[in-house]
């Protein structure tokens, strides 16, 4: 579980990077709030994009000393001390919401909507090539072009072109998820890996079609 406890931003300001997980986030300080963000790498786009995960806003209570800072807790509106988050999620709220909720905070991978499932599915797939005769650590967000040279032994040509369509499609589906904070219902999800639409399509082109939703 991530925490973070406002005596451990006191005296900050700017943007800092935070590890989430395996995941590294940002988060910029400023008098009156906290703002958490993430950035990832866009083929369509050719570079970073930064996008905005949540707003946290710092309440200020006068002492006899001076002023003492809390955080405003985004779900009950109760000032806070500390605010958490599940690894899996990237939302912070008060231990009391947080508690509220503990089964339903849980990442279900066939609810609609998110990342899970197509990261899920994404490292299925790619977990049927031959991942040694690749440079590349971090698969995701996936670039065909590095991956030529993994197709297994026995794999029919055919198979492994459509596995890079299919791997290029989900990264593709991830990144319009998080930039566009829009959605894919699992049974689009499913439709789409398997549609005769995709087989036909080039691999350079899958990215920007995704991305505008033309398929």
């Amino acid at each position: 579980m991530n925490a973070i406890d406002i005596k451990d931003i006191k005296g900050l300001s700017g943007t800092y990077s935070v590890k989430f997980g395996k995941e590294k986030k940002y988060i910029k300080i400023d008098d009156d709030n906290i703002t958490l963000f993430g950035r990832i790498k866009s083929y369509a786009h050719g570079g970073w994009c930064h996008y905005k995960i949540q707003e946290i806003f710092i309440s200020k209570q006068k002492t006899g000393f001076g002023e003492r800072k809390f955080f405003v807790c985004p779900e009950c509106g109760e000032r806070r001390t500390k605010i958490y988050c599940y690894e899996n999620r990237e939302k912070f709220k008060c231990r009391s919401c947080l508690g509220k909720n503990i089964y339903s905070e849980r990442c279900n991978l066939y609810d609609g909507g998110g990342t899970a499932l197509i990261e899920y599915k994404f490292f299925n797939l790619i977990s049927e090539l031959d991942l040694s005769k690749t440079s590349k650590k971090r698969h995701i967000p996936f670039n065909s072009r590095y991956y030529g040279a993994c197709k297994p032994k026995h794999m029919r040509y055919e198979k492994f072109e459509l596995i890079l369509k299919q791997l290029t499609a989900l990264s593709a589906m991830r990144d319009t998820v998080i930039l566009q904070k829009c959605s894919y219902s699992t049974q689009y999800i499913n439709g789409l890996l398997n549609s005769n639409s995709l087989k036909k399509l080039k691999i350079m082109d899958i990215p920007d079609i995704i991305w505008t939703h033309e398929i």
